[in-house]
Protein backbone atom coordinates (compact mmCIF):
# COMPACT_ATOMS: atom_id res chain seq x y z
CA UNK A 1 0.00 0.00 0.00
CA UNK A 2 1.33 3.46 -0.92
CA UNK A 3 1.02 6.67 1.08
CA UNK A 4 2.30 10.23 0.76
CA UNK A 5 3.73 12.48 3.45
CA UNK A 6 4.21 16.24 2.96
CA UNK A 7 5.77 18.87 5.21
CA UNK A 8 5.03 22.54 4.48
CA UNK A 9 8.10 24.43 5.65
CA UNK A 10 8.78 28.13 5.88
CA UNK A 11 10.96 28.01 2.73
CA UNK A 12 10.43 24.63 1.10
CA UNK A 13 7.61 22.09 0.86
CA UNK A 14 8.95 18.55 1.11
CA UNK A 15 7.17 15.35 0.18
CA UNK A 16 7.78 11.63 -0.02
CA UNK A 17 5.99 8.69 -1.57
CA UNK A 18 6.26 5.63 0.67
CA UNK A 19 5.33 2.00 0.11
CA UNK A 20 4.26 -0.33 2.91
CA UNK A 21 4.64 -4.01 2.05
CA UNK A 22 4.92 -7.13 4.18
CA UNK A 23 5.54 -5.21 7.40
CA UNK A 24 8.22 -2.83 6.12
CA UNK A 25 8.20 0.76 4.92
CA UNK A 26 10.19 1.93 1.90
CA UNK A 27 10.84 5.36 0.41
CA UNK A 28 9.83 5.29 -3.26
CA UNK A 29 10.42 8.90 -4.32
CA UNK A 30 11.15 12.34 -2.86
CA UNK A 31 10.18 15.85 -4.00
CA UNK A 32 11.05 19.37 -2.82
CA UNK A 33 9.47 22.59 -4.14
CA UNK A 34 9.48 26.20 -2.93
CA UNK A 35 6.72 26.93 -0.43
CA UNK A 36 4.03 29.23 -1.83
CA UNK A 37 3.29 31.35 1.29
CA UNK A 38 0.25 33.21 -0.08
CA UNK A 39 -1.50 29.99 -1.09
CA UNK A 40 0.09 26.95 0.54
CA UNK A 41 -2.11 24.60 -1.44
CA UNK A 42 -0.38 25.64 -4.70
CA UNK A 43 3.04 24.39 -3.62
CA UNK A 44 1.41 21.38 -1.97
CA UNK A 45 -0.28 20.40 -5.26
CA UNK A 46 2.98 20.79 -7.20
CA UNK A 47 4.69 18.51 -4.70
CA UNK A 48 1.95 15.89 -4.98
CA UNK A 49 2.12 16.06 -8.79
CA UNK A 50 5.88 15.53 -8.68
CA UNK A 51 5.44 12.48 -6.48
CA UNK A 52 2.73 11.23 -8.85
CA UNK A 53 5.15 11.58 -11.80
CA UNK A 54 3.38 14.75 -12.97
CA UNK A 55 0.45 12.92 -14.50
CA UNK A 56 -2.22 14.16 -12.12
CA UNK A 57 -2.79 15.34 -8.59
CA UNK A 58 -3.32 12.01 -6.89
CA UNK A 59 -5.54 12.19 -3.81
CA UNK A 60 -6.63 8.56 -4.09
CA UNK A 61 -3.97 7.27 -1.68
CA UNK A 62 -3.58 8.23 2.00
CA UNK A 63 -1.89 11.61 2.50
CA UNK A 64 -0.60 12.91 5.83
CA UNK A 65 0.94 16.34 6.20
CA UNK A 66 2.40 18.81 8.65
CA UNK A 67 3.03 22.53 8.54
CA UNK A 68 5.41 25.08 9.97
CA UNK A 69 4.90 27.41 7.01
CA UNK A 70 3.15 30.10 9.02
CA UNK A 71 5.81 30.06 11.71
CA UNK A 72 3.77 27.92 14.11
CA UNK A 73 1.63 29.18 16.94
CA UNK A 74 3.08 32.16 18.80
CA UNK A 75 2.51 31.55 22.49
CA UNK A 76 3.03 34.00 25.34
CA UNK A 77 3.65 32.19 28.63
CA UNK A 78 2.34 33.89 31.78
CA UNK A 79 3.14 32.55 35.24
CA UNK A 80 4.43 33.48 38.67
CA UNK A 81 7.80 32.08 39.76
CA UNK A 82 10.18 31.80 36.78
CA UNK A 83 11.90 28.65 38.02
CA UNK A 84 8.63 26.80 38.64
CA UNK A 85 5.35 27.64 36.88
CA UNK A 86 7.08 29.59 34.13
CA UNK A 87 9.29 26.64 33.29
CA UNK A 88 6.24 24.37 33.11
CA UNK A 89 4.43 26.84 30.86
CA UNK A 90 7.33 26.87 28.43
CA UNK A 91 7.69 23.08 28.46
CA UNK A 92 3.96 22.68 27.81
CA UNK A 93 3.95 25.09 24.88
CA UNK A 94 7.09 23.68 23.30
CA UNK A 95 6.05 20.04 23.58
CA UNK A 96 2.76 20.93 21.85
CA UNK A 97 4.60 22.30 18.83
CA UNK A 98 4.17 25.97 19.66
CA UNK A 99 6.77 28.73 19.73
CA UNK A 100 7.13 30.70 22.95
CA UNK A 101 7.42 34.30 21.81
CA UNK A 102 7.19 35.99 25.22
CA UNK A 103 7.56 35.06 28.89
CA UNK A 104 6.17 37.01 31.87
CA UNK A 105 6.57 36.39 35.59
CA UNK A 106 4.73 37.65 38.67
CA UNK A 107 2.35 40.61 38.10
CA UNK A 108 1.91 42.01 34.60
CA UNK A 109 3.01 45.64 34.41
CA UNK A 110 1.83 48.36 32.02
CA UNK A 111 5.00 47.85 29.99
CA UNK A 112 4.33 44.10 29.88
CA UNK A 113 0.84 44.74 28.52
CA UNK A 114 2.14 47.09 25.83
CA UNK A 115 4.66 44.43 24.79
CA UNK A 116 1.92 41.76 24.72
CA UNK A 117 -0.40 43.89 22.61
CA UNK A 118 2.40 44.67 20.16
CA UNK A 119 3.30 40.98 19.79
CA UNK A 120 -0.37 39.93 19.58
CA UNK A 121 0.33 36.21 20.24
CA UNK A 122 -2.00 33.49 19.01
CA UNK A 123 -2.27 32.02 22.51
CA UNK A 124 -1.69 33.23 26.04
CA UNK A 125 -0.85 30.28 28.26
CA UNK A 126 -2.10 31.64 31.59
CA UNK A 127 -0.39 29.54 34.28
CA UNK A 128 0.52 30.20 37.86
CA UNK A 129 0.33 28.69 41.31
CA UNK A 130 -0.10 25.15 42.49
CA UNK A 131 -3.66 24.08 43.35
CA UNK A 132 -4.70 25.92 46.50
CA UNK A 133 -1.65 28.18 46.27
CA UNK A 134 -1.19 31.83 45.33
CA UNK A 135 -4.29 33.70 44.15
CA UNK A 136 -3.27 37.38 44.23
CA UNK A 137 -1.02 37.30 41.15
CA UNK A 138 -3.60 35.39 39.14
CA UNK A 139 -6.38 37.81 40.07
CA UNK A 140 -4.22 40.80 39.10
CA UNK A 141 -3.11 39.30 35.78
CA UNK A 142 -6.65 38.29 34.82
CA UNK A 143 -7.81 41.89 35.32
CA UNK A 144 -4.93 43.22 33.22
CA UNK A 145 -5.84 40.84 30.40
CA UNK A 146 -9.51 41.78 30.70
CA UNK A 147 -8.64 45.45 30.14
CA UNK A 148 -6.41 44.77 27.14
CA UNK A 149 -7.06 44.98 23.41
CA UNK A 150 -5.70 41.45 22.90
CA UNK A 151 -7.56 39.06 20.61
CA UNK A 152 -5.49 36.05 21.69
CA UNK A 153 -6.95 32.73 22.73
CA UNK A 154 -6.39 32.35 26.46
CA UNK A 155 -5.73 28.96 28.05
CA UNK A 156 -6.05 29.10 31.83
CA UNK A 157 -3.99 26.27 33.29
CA UNK A 158 -3.10 27.58 36.73
CA UNK A 159 -4.36 27.23 40.31
CA UNK A 160 -7.74 25.47 39.97
CA UNK A 161 -9.08 27.37 42.98
CA UNK A 162 -9.15 30.49 40.79
CA UNK A 163 -10.87 28.92 37.77
CA UNK A 164 -14.35 30.36 38.46
CA UNK A 165 -13.01 33.80 39.34
CA UNK A 166 -10.83 33.95 36.23
CA UNK A 167 -13.82 32.92 34.13
CA UNK A 168 -15.89 35.80 35.53
CA UNK A 169 -13.14 38.38 35.02
CA UNK A 170 -12.44 37.24 31.44
CA UNK A 171 -16.04 36.67 30.41
CA UNK A 172 -16.53 37.73 26.82
CA UNK A 173 -12.98 36.65 25.92
CA UNK A 174 -12.02 33.47 24.12
CA UNK A 175 -10.91 31.49 27.14
CA UNK A 176 -10.31 27.77 27.57
CA UNK A 177 -9.82 25.95 30.87
CA UNK A 178 -7.59 22.94 31.43
CA UNK A 179 -6.10 21.17 34.41
CA UNK A 180 -3.29 22.95 36.23
CA UNK A 181 -0.01 22.18 34.48
CA UNK A 182 1.67 22.08 37.91
CA UNK A 183 -0.95 21.05 40.50
CA UNK A 184 1.76 20.35 43.08
CA UNK A 185 5.51 20.89 43.15
CA UNK A 186 7.35 18.22 41.16
CA UNK A 187 4.04 16.89 39.80
CA UNK A 188 3.82 18.31 36.26
CA UNK A 189 0.61 17.63 34.34
CA UNK A 190 0.86 19.33 30.92
CA UNK A 191 -1.29 16.89 28.93
CA UNK A 192 -4.64 18.75 28.92
CA UNK A 193 -3.10 22.14 28.13
CA UNK A 194 -0.93 20.55 25.44
CA UNK A 195 -4.01 19.01 23.79
CA UNK A 196 -5.84 22.34 23.90
CA UNK A 197 -2.92 24.04 22.13
CA UNK A 198 -3.21 21.42 19.37
CA UNK A 199 -6.94 22.13 19.03
CA UNK A 200 -6.32 25.87 18.73
CA UNK A 201 -3.61 25.20 16.14
CA UNK A 202 -6.22 23.53 13.96
CA UNK A 203 -8.68 26.37 14.46
CA UNK A 204 -6.26 29.28 13.98
CA UNK A 205 -3.64 28.04 11.55
CA UNK A 206 -5.51 25.57 9.37
CA UNK A 207 -8.13 27.92 7.98
CA UNK A 208 -5.81 30.36 6.32
CA UNK A 209 -3.57 30.63 3.29
CA UNK A 210 -4.89 27.52 1.58
CA UNK A 211 -4.52 24.91 4.30
CA UNK A 212 -8.30 24.51 4.43
CA UNK A 213 -8.28 23.59 0.73
CA UNK A 214 -5.65 20.93 1.37
CA UNK A 215 -7.81 19.47 4.15
CA UNK A 216 -10.84 19.42 1.87
CA UNK A 217 -8.98 17.52 -0.85
CA UNK A 218 -7.07 15.07 1.35
CA UNK A 219 -9.55 14.55 4.18
CA UNK A 220 -6.58 14.93 6.55
CA UNK A 221 -5.77 17.61 9.10
CA UNK A 222 -2.18 18.76 9.62
CA UNK A 223 -0.10 18.71 12.76
CA UNK A 224 2.53 21.35 13.61
CA UNK A 225 5.84 20.12 12.22
CA UNK A 226 7.62 20.48 15.60
CA UNK A 227 4.93 18.37 17.28
CA UNK A 228 5.37 15.62 14.68
CA UNK A 229 9.13 15.71 15.26
CA UNK A 230 8.65 15.71 19.05
CA UNK A 231 6.43 12.64 18.92
CA UNK A 232 8.80 10.95 16.45
CA UNK A 233 11.71 11.52 18.84
CA UNK A 234 9.68 9.76 21.52
CA UNK A 235 9.10 6.79 19.21
CA UNK A 236 12.82 6.54 18.43
CA UNK A 237 13.65 6.47 22.16
CA UNK A 238 11.25 3.54 22.59
CA UNK A 239 12.70 1.62 19.65
CA UNK A 240 15.77 0.09 21.30
CA UNK A 241 18.20 0.55 24.18
CA UNK A 242 20.77 1.75 21.66
CA UNK A 243 18.60 4.79 20.88
CA UNK A 244 17.23 5.41 24.36
CA UNK A 245 19.38 8.52 24.72
CA UNK A 246 20.16 10.96 21.90
CA UNK A 247 19.93 14.60 20.81
CA UNK A 248 18.37 15.77 17.57
CA UNK A 249 18.78 19.15 15.89
CA UNK A 250 16.30 20.32 13.26
CA UNK A 251 17.57 23.51 11.66
CA UNK A 252 15.47 25.50 9.20
CA UNK A 253 15.32 28.90 7.60
CA UNK A 254 13.38 30.47 10.48
CA UNK A 255 14.22 28.49 13.64
CA UNK A 256 16.48 25.86 15.11
CA UNK A 257 14.72 23.19 17.16
CA UNK A 258 16.72 21.11 19.62
CA UNK A 259 15.36 17.81 20.98
CA UNK A 260 16.81 15.53 23.63
CA UNK A 261 15.88 12.09 24.88
CA UNK A 262 17.35 11.07 28.22
CA UNK A 263 16.25 10.67 31.81
CA UNK A 264 17.03 13.37 34.33
CA UNK A 265 20.24 12.66 36.17
CA UNK A 266 22.68 14.50 38.39
CA UNK A 267 26.22 15.11 37.23
CA UNK A 268 27.49 13.50 40.44
CA UNK A 269 26.40 12.68 43.97
CA UNK A 270 27.88 16.00 45.09
CA UNK A 271 25.54 18.00 42.82
CA UNK A 272 22.01 18.90 43.95
CA UNK A 273 19.26 19.14 41.30
CA UNK A 274 17.17 22.31 41.64
CA UNK A 275 13.72 22.93 40.16
CA UNK A 276 11.05 20.71 38.67
CA UNK A 277 11.88 17.43 37.01
CA UNK A 278 13.03 17.63 33.40
CA UNK A 279 10.94 15.58 30.90
CA UNK A 280 12.51 12.53 29.28
CA UNK A 281 11.75 13.99 25.83
CA UNK A 282 12.41 17.72 25.67
CA UNK A 283 12.15 20.27 22.89
CA UNK A 284 13.37 23.83 22.78
CA UNK A 285 12.89 26.13 19.81
CA UNK A 286 15.09 29.12 19.09
CA UNK A 287 13.04 31.59 17.07
CA UNK A 288 16.07 33.87 16.66
CA UNK A 289 18.29 31.12 15.22
CA UNK A 290 17.37 30.59 11.56
CA UNK A 291 19.62 30.09 8.54
CA UNK A 292 17.70 32.42 6.25
CA UNK A 293 14.59 34.26 7.43
CA UNK A 294 16.19 35.06 10.80
CA UNK A 295 19.81 35.29 9.65
CA UNK A 296 20.02 38.97 10.63
CA UNK A 297 18.81 38.11 14.11
CA UNK A 298 21.51 35.45 14.37
CA UNK A 299 24.03 38.13 13.44
CA UNK A 300 22.85 40.27 16.36
CA UNK A 301 22.34 37.53 18.96
CA UNK A 302 25.52 35.55 18.29
CA UNK A 303 27.68 38.48 17.19
CA UNK A 304 30.70 37.66 19.37
CA UNK A 305 30.59 33.98 18.39
CA UNK A 306 30.45 34.94 14.70
CA UNK A 307 33.23 37.52 14.94
CA UNK A 308 35.54 35.00 16.60
CA UNK A 309 34.68 32.35 13.99
CA UNK A 310 35.32 34.75 11.10
CA UNK A 311 38.59 35.85 12.71
CA UNK A 312 39.79 32.24 12.95
CA UNK A 313 39.19 31.71 9.23
CA UNK A 314 40.93 34.94 8.20
CA UNK A 315 37.85 36.16 6.29
CA UNK A 316 36.38 39.66 6.33
CA UNK A 317 33.54 40.30 8.81
CA UNK A 318 32.00 43.13 6.79
CA UNK A 319 31.82 40.81 3.80
CA UNK A 320 30.12 38.25 6.06
CA UNK A 321 27.57 40.88 7.14
CA UNK A 322 26.74 41.53 3.48
CA UNK A 323 26.29 37.80 2.97
CA UNK A 324 23.87 37.59 5.92
CA UNK A 325 21.88 40.54 4.56
CA UNK A 326 21.64 38.82 1.17
CA UNK A 327 20.42 35.45 2.47
CA UNK A 328 17.86 37.08 4.79
CA UNK A 329 16.33 38.93 1.84
CA UNK A 330 16.30 35.82 -0.37
CA UNK A 331 15.54 32.72 1.75
CA UNK A 332 16.02 30.30 -1.15
CA UNK A 333 19.56 31.59 -1.79
CA UNK A 334 22.22 28.92 -2.33
CA UNK A 335 25.89 29.78 -1.67
CA UNK A 336 28.41 29.51 -4.47
CA UNK A 337 32.15 29.61 -4.19
CA UNK A 338 34.44 28.75 -1.31
CA UNK A 339 33.92 31.96 0.68
CA UNK A 340 30.12 31.91 0.61
CA UNK A 341 30.07 28.22 1.58
CA UNK A 342 32.36 28.98 4.51
CA UNK A 343 30.11 31.87 5.55
CA UNK A 344 27.11 29.53 5.44
CA UNK A 345 28.95 26.96 7.56
CA UNK A 346 29.78 29.59 10.18
CA UNK A 347 26.18 30.82 10.23
CA UNK A 348 24.97 27.24 10.73
CA UNK A 349 27.54 26.73 13.46
CA UNK A 350 26.15 29.72 15.37
CA UNK A 351 22.56 28.46 15.06
CA UNK A 352 23.40 24.98 16.29
CA UNK A 353 25.87 25.97 19.01
CA UNK A 354 23.68 28.63 20.60
CA UNK A 355 20.63 26.36 20.46
CA UNK A 356 22.53 23.48 22.08
CA UNK A 357 23.87 25.67 24.88
CA UNK A 358 20.40 27.07 25.61
CA UNK A 359 18.88 23.58 25.70
CA UNK A 360 21.44 22.08 28.07
CA UNK A 361 21.41 22.45 31.84
CA UNK A 362 23.95 24.22 34.02
CA UNK A 363 25.94 23.55 37.18
CA UNK A 364 26.77 26.51 39.40
CA UNK A 365 28.53 26.80 42.72
CA UNK A 366 26.99 28.72 45.60
CA UNK A 367 28.39 29.33 49.05
CA UNK A 368 26.34 28.73 52.17
CA UNK A 369 27.07 28.68 55.88
CA UNK A 370 27.84 25.00 55.45
CA UNK A 371 30.33 25.61 52.65
CA UNK A 372 30.23 25.35 48.88
CA UNK A 373 27.24 23.64 47.24
CA UNK A 374 26.93 22.72 43.56
CA UNK A 375 23.45 23.20 42.07
CA UNK A 376 22.24 21.74 38.79
CA UNK A 377 19.40 23.33 36.84
CA UNK A 378 18.08 22.00 33.54
CA UNK A 379 18.84 18.83 31.67
CA UNK A 380 22.08 16.92 31.97
CA UNK A 381 23.18 15.91 28.44
CA UNK A 382 26.77 15.09 29.37
CA UNK A 383 26.24 11.33 29.04
CA UNK A 384 24.45 11.44 25.68
CA UNK A 385 26.50 9.78 22.93
CA UNK A 386 24.37 10.11 19.78
CA UNK A 387 23.43 13.32 17.95
CA UNK A 388 21.24 13.51 14.84
CA UNK A 389 21.41 16.46 12.45
CA UNK A 390 18.29 17.16 10.38
CA UNK A 391 16.97 20.11 8.38
CA UNK A 392 18.23 21.35 5.02
CA UNK A 393 21.76 22.38 5.92
CA UNK A 394 22.40 19.71 8.54
CA UNK A 395 20.96 17.07 6.24
CA UNK A 396 23.34 17.98 3.45
CA UNK A 397 26.73 18.76 4.93
CA UNK A 398 29.20 15.99 5.62
CA UNK A 399 30.03 16.73 9.25
CA UNK A 400 28.52 18.53 12.25
CA UNK A 401 28.89 22.27 12.70
CA UNK A 402 28.51 22.17 16.48
CA UNK A 403 31.20 24.15 18.28
CA UNK A 404 30.78 23.06 21.90
CA UNK A 405 31.53 25.40 24.78
CA UNK A 406 31.42 23.83 28.22
CA UNK A 407 31.57 27.04 30.28
CA UNK A 408 29.09 29.91 29.88
CA UNK A 409 29.59 33.65 30.41
CA UNK A 410 28.79 33.32 34.13
CA UNK A 411 31.42 30.66 34.63
CA UNK A 412 28.81 27.90 35.00
CA UNK A 413 29.36 24.45 33.56
CA UNK A 414 27.18 23.69 30.50
CA UNK A 415 25.98 20.09 30.56
CA UNK A 416 26.56 19.27 26.89
CA UNK A 417 27.53 15.82 25.56
CA UNK A 418 31.19 15.10 26.19
CA UNK A 419 31.80 12.85 23.19
CA UNK A 420 29.39 12.01 20.42
CA UNK A 421 28.57 9.87 17.42
CA UNK A 422 27.07 12.09 14.75
CA UNK A 423 24.33 10.90 12.39
CA UNK A 424 22.93 12.80 9.43
CA UNK A 425 19.32 12.65 8.26
CA UNK A 426 20.75 12.75 4.76
CA UNK A 427 17.45 12.61 2.87
CA UNK A 428 15.66 14.92 5.34
CA UNK A 429 13.08 12.22 6.03
CA UNK A 430 12.37 12.87 9.69
CA UNK A 431 9.56 15.46 9.28
CA UNK A 432 7.93 13.16 6.71
CA UNK A 433 8.37 10.08 8.87
CA UNK A 434 6.93 11.97 11.82
CA UNK A 435 3.72 12.20 9.76
CA UNK A 436 3.88 8.60 8.52
CA UNK A 437 4.29 7.47 12.13
CA UNK A 438 0.59 8.18 12.59
CA UNK A 439 -0.04 5.29 10.19
CA UNK A 440 2.99 3.06 10.73
CA UNK A 441 4.77 3.98 13.99
CA UNK A 442 7.25 1.10 14.32
CA UNK A 443 8.03 0.87 10.62
CA UNK A 444 8.66 4.61 10.32
CA UNK A 445 11.26 4.47 13.10
CA UNK A 446 13.03 1.48 11.54
CA UNK A 447 13.22 3.29 8.18
CA UNK A 448 14.42 6.54 9.78
CA UNK A 449 17.25 4.86 11.70
CA UNK A 450 18.25 2.72 8.71
CA UNK A 451 18.51 5.81 6.50
CA UNK A 452 20.75 7.76 8.92
CA UNK A 453 24.29 8.29 7.73
CA UNK A 454 26.99 8.09 10.38
CA UNK A 455 29.67 10.75 9.92
CA UNK A 456 33.31 10.90 10.89
CA UNK A 457 34.15 13.80 13.19
CA UNK A 458 37.57 14.57 11.74
CA UNK A 459 36.52 17.64 9.76
CA UNK A 460 33.94 19.46 7.71
CA UNK A 461 32.95 18.28 4.31
CA UNK A 462 31.33 19.81 1.26
CA UNK A 463 27.97 21.50 0.92
CA UNK A 464 25.16 20.93 -1.53
CA UNK A 465 21.41 21.37 -1.53
CA UNK A 466 18.77 23.66 -0.14
CA UNK A 467 19.24 25.67 3.06
CA UNK A 468 15.71 25.05 4.45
Amino acid sequence: MDCISVDLGSTYTKGGLFSFHEGSLKLVSRATVPTTPFDLSAGFNICIQALSKGTQTDYDIPIVFSSSALGGLRIAALGIVPDVTMKMAKLTALSAGGRVSQVFSYKLTEDDLVSLEQEDPDIILFAGGTDGGNEDYIHHNARVLAGSTLKSSIIYCGNRTMKTEVGKILSGREIHFTANILPALNEPAPEEAREKIREIFLEKIVYGKGLDRIIEKTGTRPVPTPLGMYEYAGLISEHSDEWKEFCMIDMGGATTDFYSSCRESSVSEEVVIRGIREPDIKRTVEGDMGMRINALTVLQTANRFLREAILRTGLDFEEFECFVQKVSEKPDFLPSGKVEKEFDRILASACVSVSAERHAGRVESIYTSGGRVKLQTGKNLSGVKKVIGSGGYLSRINAPVWQRNFIDDKGWEILLPQSIEYYRDEKYLFPLLGNIARLYPDESVVLGIDELKKEELSGFGGYSGNPE
